[in-house]
Order: structure tokens, then C-alpha cells, then sequence
């Protein structure tokens, strides 16, 4: 479901916020990758809220707005999140493409918005402990949902504080797919298989 830039902006000023939503520089990686027909983002990682803050309630749909730099992961229903403002690093955008909620989405909720400087989390999120999540776009493209290829990073935090949030849009493979697998496993394994077999009989 797509979003115009002036609903999505209604939207977060009402305090709507895109939902994409350890150890010190654990950080959170968000990878972006073209899975089939899908682009899939896929969130883990800690994030240390101690030099953010004070939070403030919101709810969060997993989704993005790349030309507003705001995305995450998690599921694609509204959740209730907290926001940690305070972010003073981050990218202006990663594309030219407006809001969007995903098709689908798994696991923990969190992200960054760069509409209020925040990192996004779960209600009751401890700092330091790990999150994961994902959000997919069915039948979507980089192109069709104005992705730009690139690393984009939210930075905040000093010395043994200091953390990232990091966005890899396209800079790593998809896994293969079960039926990519079988295309190409099966011939190799039929040829090792035909290699020692050949071996035993000499």
C-alpha cells in the first residue's frame, strides 16, 4: 500500500512513525536485498539507547519512506513503539521513493526516522539486547520503490556509547532460494556422487 509524501507526513506529525521499527558499536545492520520478486529487509543487531533519549511513545507499521530517510523492519500491522530522538547523524535519504507499508513483516519492530532524529524500538526495549526482524515487499523492485544502491548510516552517541544503525541497500546477495538450490546442487552432487563411484571401480 502505497502512501503520498503529504499523507505520510500528516501521518508522522500525528505521531504515526514508520515502523521499521549488548556491547558498545554492537550496532544494527538493516541489509536490503532483491529475493525473487520480493525486496526484503532484513534487521539484527543491539542498539544502546543510553546517549538518546528521553523516549516518547508512538506506534510504528513496518514499512519506509526512502526520501525521508525513514525505514525498518518488523511487522505490518500498527505497534505500539518507543522513539529515541537525538540522532545527529544521518542520512538525508536513501532514494527517491515515498512511503510505503510492507507486504509483510516478522519479528521485532525498530528502525530509524529521520522526521524527528529517532531510532525506533519495542515497547519496554532494554538497551544492549538484541533485535531481529524483517519486512518484505512483494513484487517490488529497487527501481519500482525508488531505492537507491548505497550504505547509509544513523550515528549517535559518544566513546562507549556510541552506536550505529546502519542501511545496506543492495551491497549484499540474496540467499538462493530452495528452488535455485535444487537447479543448481543437484547436478553438482550427481557429479560428485559419478566421481566416486568411478573411484571405486579402478
Amino acid at each position: 500500500m502505497r502512501i503520498s509524501k503529504l499523507c505520510w507526513s500528516a501521518a508522522m506529525m500525528a505521531g504515526f512513525a514508520l515502523a521499521w521499527g549488548g556491547v558498545a558499536n554492537a550496532a544494527v545492520i538493516i541489509s536490503v536485498v532483491q529475493s525473487g520478486s520480493d525486496v526484503v529487509f532484513t534487521g539484527i543487531g543491539t542498539i544502546d539507547t543510553t546517549d538518546l533519549g528521553p523516549e516518547t511513545a508512538g506506534f510504528a507499521i513496518g514499512g519506509m519512506n526512502p526520501s525521508a530517510g525513514s525505514l525498518g523492519v518488523g511487522p505490518a500491522i500498527l505497534t505500539p513503539v518507543e522513539l529515541f530522538p537525538g540522532v545527529p547523524v544521518l542520512p538525508t535519504d536513501f532514494g527517491a521513493g515515498g512511503g510505503i507499508v510492507a507486504t509483510s513483516g516478522t519479528g521485532s519492530i525498530f528502525g530509524a526516522t529521520k522526521f524527528q532524529d529517532a531510532i525506533i524500538v519495542p515497547v519496554g526495549y532494554v538497551s544492549g539486547t538484541s533485535l531481529s526482524g524483517t519486512a518484505t515487499f512483494a513484487n517490488e523492485t529497487f527501481a519500482t520503490l525508488g531505492l537507491t544502491q548505497g550504505t547509509y548510516v544513523f550515528s549517535w552517541g559518544t566513546q562507549a556509547d556510541a552506536d550505529t544503525l546502519t542501511i545496506d541497500v543492495g551491497t549484499v546477495t540474496a540467499t538462493p532460494e530452495p528452488a535455485t538450490l535444487a537447479v543448481f546442487g543437484v547436478p553438482l552432487l550427481v557429479g560428485l556422487l559419478t566421481r566416486r563411484r568411478r573411484a571405486r571401480a579402478r
